[in-house]
């Protein structure tokens, strides 16, 4: 799948200490950049999980100012904001999930009986992210609208523009890397104690469960965009961010790694022996082969997918349907996040220079990016909210 397989068997390849860490016991991780069998392949490339998570977090920041502009546009703070502005900046929303992925990609592989610190970190900012909304949102914005707004018409009308331009594409991005860490655990986690034998099945499983939650998301994100059904303001911290097709290619990423593994060891290998082979730079530069091309698959399907509905709109309502709301129906398929995913082809070639088996000396500077991240959004909405606040007109 990832090229022609070359398995090390030499015992210089394989490390038999064990570190520990979040209480589990793995394979040290290499410590040259030079890891190489005698048949491997010297390049390596140069970017690594922390560079995507950077990457990621200044795409996010700066796509926030997209929905601050086209909510100061329909408070009459400013005129009509420029359309290709406001999609080159829903671009960069859609574009940080992907390097997001990416990026826990790398750490499930470099340590893949390591969870613990993935849940930790995506679930408590996901978490974080919820109480925050309903703490402060749902509490404070209501009533700073209701005190500016003229007559509780417009303070509704302030409320419904705001909470529209979110919800069809979610504020939780940390939820969706949760679900996807928790999918990836049931699939590839190889449990010590429980799930034993033929019960292994009953825990790969439990992925269902991620993908009917996923599922579920983007129905009620779809039915909202068409029109459909009315959500409530209280969802939008649990519905899911990326677009459902990002979703179904790391699944498909996820399925395509476990299935290698399983050929691997019918072929008579040990784990230690794959778990040094996934050491490799040849295999390193494989895998970003396949990512890149599973990546580019998906953007051109999804987008595909965009145009196919619309078509098929068009002919059923036939000259009745104008070109107005043909590209009305467009942009409401994309606010559900259907043609959004067209985003992973710049992200494709970027995958060629990446490699999941970097890893950095400093890795407590990783805690510190999210950190970063997180003050740099907060800081572009607070002067977002500051400006539209200080040129609202009675």
């Amino acid at each position: 799948m990832f090229g022609k397989k070359k398995q090390p068997k030499e015992p210089e390849v394989l490390q038999p200490e064990a570190v520990e860490e979040t209480g589990e016991k793995q394979l040290a991780p290499r410590d040259a950049d030079n890891f190489q069998t005698p048949d491997d392949i010297h390049y390596r490339g140069p970017l690594s999980y922390r560079y995507l998570r950077i990457m990621g977090w200044l795409f996010f920041a700066a796509s926030q100012i997209g929905p601050i502009l086209q909510i100061a546009s329909g408070v009459g703070v400013i005129g009509e904001p420029n359309s290709l502005l406001i999609d080159f900046l829903s671009i960069l929303a859609t574009t940080m999930m992907p390097l997001f992925l990416l990026a826990n990609f790398s750490v499930i592989m470099r340590s893949r009986n390591s969870y613990k610190k993935l849940f930790i970190l995506y679930g408590g900012l996901a978490l974080a992210i919820i109480i925050g909304y309903y703490a402060f949102i749902e509490r404070y914005l209501f009533a700073i609208v209701n005190l500016l707004a003229d007559t509780p018409e417009d303070a509704r009308r302030i409320i419904a523009l705001i909470f529209s331009e979110f919800m069809g594409g979610g504020i939780n991005p940390f939820l969706d890397m949760f679900l996807c860490t928790l999918f990836s655990f049931f699939i590839v986690y190889r449990p010590k104690k429980f799930f034993q034998g033929k019960l292994i099945w009953l825990f790969r499983s439990l992925g269902i469960l991620v993908i009917a939650y996923e599922v579920v998301a983007f129905a009620f994100k779809y039915s909202y965009a068409v029109g459909s059904i009315e959500l409530a303001h209280w969802m939008m911290p649990w519905l899911t961010f990326k677009p459902f097709s990002v979703f179904l290619v790391f699944v498909v990423i996820t399925l395509a790694i476990k299935w290698k593994e399983h050929r691997f060891l019918k072929m008579g290998h040990t784990l230690e022996e794959y778990d040094a082979h996934m050491q490799t730079n040849r295999h390193s530069f494989h895998v970003a082969i396949f990512l890149a091309i599973v990546f580019a698959v998906g953007g051109i399907l999804d987008f595909l997918a965009n145009l196919i509905l619309t078509f098929t709109v068009a002919q059923f309502y036939g000259v009745e349907a104008s070109e107005y709301a043909l590209l009305l129906f467009a942009e409401r398929l994309l606010r559900a996040g259907i043609g959004r995913g067209i985003t992973l082809l710049p992200v494709a070639p970027i995958i060629l220079l990446f490699s999941y088996t970097r890893d950095h000396k400093n890795p407590k500077i990783d805690t510190f990016v999210p950190i970063g991240g997180i003050l740099l959004t907060l800081m572009v909405n607070i002067e977002g909210i500051y400006f539209i606040l200080s040129h609202l007109k009675k």
